[in-house]
């Protein structure tokens, strides 16, 4: 699964049959960077540093009970450090906006390291098999989602939790906060979309038009609109703020 960086300007994606990492300028739709690894089991997910000089790898062995995740130095192409996991469940990572935390989403634990040397800080530990995470624009929150599709935020200094909700009726695909911090945005394979208060985890609206697996939400820029992309191959915009479809865009 390709990462973009937190700015929007770059994307990155992994090959683990060819063993190499991409780093696309999206703008000119350009390589900018590419370097070959080790990584010699299955890629599972890519991610990259707010900066563009880190980025981050999880891949799986299918003979082994472990999975890797590495960080690597974009100008370099050597590996900076490398984690193990269980082989459970789905393994991702994000960056905290500032760069210096990495949040390690793993079955039953959100493992926050520093972005520079892999040593865990601290971690959450709940009896839930985490799917995804999303850090608020000012780094001092987590939004979680969970394969049962709870949405829980927690502080990240302390790891208290804010709030927990049932939000979806399955797994919970993609998080995302508003550019002022005030909203959180979340996608399902239950085909819904949904919008969260994020002071106190109250649903604000729910969007409903997609028809098959939403693989992910995205806020505008500016806050206003919505754009969320599904297995039923379309790309839909929506009004943030009432939950109006704008636009729906069929792909191949």
């Amino acid at each position: 699964m390709p990462g973009f960086a937190s700015d929007g300007k770059q994307l990155v994606t992994v090959s683990s049959h060819a063993r190499r990492i991409k780093v696309w300028d999206i703008a000119t739709q350009q390589i900018v960077r590419e370097f070959q690894t080790n990584v010699t089991d299955q890629s599972w997910g890519a991610g990259i540093s707010p900066d563009g000089s880190r980025v981050v790898t999880a891949s799986m062995s299918f003979s082994l009970a472990e999975r890797t995740i590495q960080v690597w130095d974009v100008n370099t192409g050597r590996e900076v450090f490398s984690i193990k996991a269980p082989n459970l469940g789905s393994v991702n990572s994000e960056f905290s906006p500032e760069g210096n935390i990495i949040a390690f989403v793993l079955w039953g634990k959100i493992s926050f390291c520093d972005g520079k040397t892999g040593k865990e800080l601290h971690a959450i530990v709940e009896d839930t098999r985490f799917s995804r995470a999303a850090f608020s624009p000012d780094g001092e929150k987590l939004v979680t989602g969970t394969d049962t599709g709870d949405v829980i935020l927690f502080e990240v200094k302390t790891g208290r939790k804010i709030s927990s909700v049932r939000g979806h009726a399955s797994l919970v695909t993609s998080l995302a906060f508003s550019p002022d911090g005030k909203r959180i945005a979340s996608a399902s394979s239950d085909q819904k979309v949904k919008i969260w208060d994020s002071n106190n985890g109250q649903e604000l609206l729910t969007l409903s038009g997609h028809t098959g697996y939403v693989g992910s939400v995205t806020f505008s820029p500016d806050g206003t609109t919505l754009l969320s992309t599904s297995f039923d191959k379309t790309i839909r915009l929506w009004r943030a703020a009432t939950a109006a479809e704008v636009q729906a865009r069929r792909g191949q």
